[in-house]
């Protein structure tokens, strides 16, 4: 590359840089207030990764990286590994939970019984949560849809929840 060239793309990858660092920390700002859903959190997720790719873009102005399809392939594909082995539902409640305790928050945590048989435990036997009779109509309404689950249908979750409604959560 010629040298105005490459000062001119350098420019554009460190303006760029900038942006989506400004964009992420507005975005996690709004997280912080209203709490994290999957959009969210897969919105927050993608700002970080353009952020890491501008990042890999600007090393390979100074040091040669190899090919950087191959580095965005290979980063991409282990992210989505990663991300698909996280319990991100347990995760988010967590977050939220805590979140909706600090000053200014917005985050109704009756909102979270949305969430499937991996916050079972968090919100079925933690009283200061749900509303009572929000929690006890939500546990009958999982224990309706676990009955009728065929068997063959079950997932690790679902067995871990028959594990807890048997022996409870001690």
């Amino acid at each position: 590359m010629k040298g105005s060239v490459r000062v001119f793309v350098g420019l554009f990858v460190v303006f760029s840089l900038i942006l989506a660092i400004i964009g992420s920390l507005r975005l996690g700002t709004y997280l912080y207030l209203y709490g994290l859903s999957y959009e969210k959190f897969f919105a927050m997720f993608t700002s970080l990764f353009v952020c890491y790719l501008l990042v890999v873009l600007g090393v390979s102005f100074f040091r040669p990286i190899g090919s950087f399809v191959k580095v965005v392939v290979v980063s991409a594909v282990a992210s989505y590994g990663v991300l698909t082995m996280l319990p991100l539902e347990y995760l988010m409640t967590r977050a939220n939970i805590a979140w909706s305790h600090e000053m200014g928050s917005r985050i109704d945590v009756n909102e979270l019984q949305d969430f499937g048989a991996d916050v079972y435990d968090i919100l079925a036997f933690d009283e200061k949560i749900l509303r009572n009779d929000v929690r006890k109509e939500w546990s009958a309404d999982r224990l309706d849809i676990y009955a009728k689950k065929p068997r063959y249908a079950s997932t690790l979750s679902d067995m871990t929840q028959d594990f807890i409604l048997l022996y409870g959560n001690h």
